[in-house]
């Protein structure tokens, strides 16, 4: 029998443990996200709280059912509650009804807060995903509901109160005594934490959630975790089968690539279904262990209203778009970018990848063209946009980038630089450069091999010509404007400014 070359072998193992990997994903029938409409309950204001559960990936003709229930405070046990809704689902449907606990002693509704559980059965598969409803009120949480650590991770767990002797905290509904009076405690154990104010019942108390992974970072299969997740940009290791379990907003088997959108697709809007939020605002978004709850991508705050930029990496596969946005006022600055592969496949499998280090020159150039200094762009992964650095091989578009309130611009050595401002805004200048920092990936050139270059003078003849009060000018990347700060050098003109 002929014996396999190494490098064949090698290739071998790579495709069977990515087709392994590819059975699992395939097998999972049921996934389902659960909605949290107004995750922060006023006291003040008796609406009721609506919790909305959306399954998809629905293969079976049969019935799926999803049932929800309140935890009670003798945690983890909880108690089912009879006049919680429960419903039948035909394939395709949604089931979208408010959550209408027992009325309390008070009329605002207390028993709308605390932890729910939601059962989502298809094809006889079931899965829990449990949701978190925090009342808003003189005692906050000071970060997301739920917290994923690995096997040998603690997290920090805090809330905002003017009296921090008053707080008690519990774990699964016992009390720990040792944490009275602390705002913040460190825990490395899985389970609910529960804080409260000795002026006010439990039904005013912050809930936490800690979700302890089986396996340090990185690593799946317990108990021995010798498996190696594939990456996940924004998203949890399945500690059982090394996939990713994505976070709201981003889609892909490495949850890197943007959508806007929820579930396994990212097809599910919160203009739509019911929710009826443009832009996710203080909505919670909940997926099966390890993920947890979140905002949506890009929002953030204990009450998932404001607007971050949490996701520094983004990733599309080729021949699709990759969609870049920051916050409003801020602008994107792109970092670094690389249409090719440089990764093996962990990072868009294909059958076709025979080359895992090459790069287009142009990646980013094209980038900084498409997206820098904009709010939003889309950018195709495509050999149309960027050429072909390898032929054979399936390749991908990355970005690193950054949103600022700093607009950053760039032209090439004999080009002239224009900057803008909006009516009624001037610019000020921040820094500026005129020569070379960065290698031939900058203004790709043959002339590029000198990286400590700068003209003296950049700072100072960009300021002359753009202050103070113009909301445009113009500079030539020339030597004959800066001086020659090194010759034989293909050169460039960056400067940052803001519009004030």
């Amino acid at each position: 029998m002929t014996q396999l070359p190494d490098y064949a072998m090698s290739v071998l193992l790579i495709i069977l443990q990515w087709a392994v990997v590819l059975a699992k994903q395939q097998s999972q029938v049921t996934e389902t996200t659960v909605v949290v409409k107004n995750m922060l309950v006023s006291e003040c204001f008796a609406y009721p709280v609506q919790i909305f559960a959306f399954p998809d990936n629905i293969v079976n003709d049969g019935l799926d059912s999803v049932s929800f229930e309140k935890w009670g405070d003798n945690l983890p046990g909880g108690h089912s509650m009879g006049n919680l809704p429960y419903g039948v689902l035909e394939k395709g449907q949604v089931l979208s009804m408010p959550v209408r606990t027992r009325r309390t002693h008070q009329d605002t509704g207390s028993g709308r807060t605390g932890v729910f559980r939601v059962t989502s059965t298809v094809g006889g598969e079931s899965q829990d995903i449990f949701a978190i409803v925090n009342p808003d009120s003189e005692l906050r949480p000071a970060g997301p509901p739920t917290y994923t650590i690995n096997s040998d991770e603690n997290v920090d767990l805090e809330v905002i109160h003017d009296y921090p002797g008053e707080i008690t905290w519990s774990l699964d509904g016992r009390i720990i005594r040792e944490w009275r009076g602390q705002l913040k405690i460190n825990v490395d154990q899985p389970g609910f934490y529960e804080a409260f104010s000795r002026k006010h019942d439990r039904d005013s108390s912050i809930t936490y959630c800690v979700i302890k992974r089986a396996c340090p970072a990185g690593m799946y299969g317990p108990p021995d975790c010798t498996g190696v997740c594939v990456p996940c940009f924004k998203g949890e290791c399945d500690d059982q089968d090394g996939t990713c379990v994505c976070a709201p907003g981003v889609t892909g088997e490495n949850c890197g690539t943007p959508h806007g959108g929820f579930g396994t697709t990212g097809d599910l809007l919160c203009e739509q279904n019911g929710i009826s939020n443009p832009g996710c605002k203080g909505i919670l978004f909940c997926r099966r262990r390890p993920y947890g709850c979140s905002c949506m991508l890009n929002r953030g705050g204990h009450d998932c209203k404001e607007c971050v930029h949490d996701l520094p990496t983004a990733l599309a596969c080729e021949n699709s778009d990759l969609r870049l946005s920051c916050c409003p006022d801020t602008f994107i600055d792109v970092q670094n970018a690389i249409y090719g592969r440089d990764m093996g496949p962990s990072v868009c499998n294909n059958p076709t990848i025979e080359n895992t280090d090459c790069r287009a020159a142009s990646s980013l150039e094209k980038v900084w063209e498409e997206c820098q200094t904009k709010s939003k762009c889309v950018i195709s992964a495509s050999n149309s946009v960027f050429g072909d650095p390898c032929g054979a091989t399936y390749k991908f578009l990355r970005v690193e980038y950054k949103c600022s309130q700093t607009l950053r611009r760039r032209v090439c050595e004999g080009s002239t630089l224009t900057l803008n401002c909006p009516s009624g805004k001037n610019i000020k200048i921040v820094s500026a450069l005129f020569g070379r920092k960065e290698g031939p990936e900058v203004c790709p050139h043959q002339a590029t091999s000198d990286t400590d270059c700068e003209a003296t003078t950049s700072l100072s003849v960009v300021t002359a010509a753009c202050e103070p009060s113009m909301n445009t000018c113009s500079v030539a990347a020339s030597g004959t404007v800066f001086g020659e700060p090194c010759h034989g050098t293909y050169k460039y003109l960056e400067v940052s400014y803001q519009c004030v």
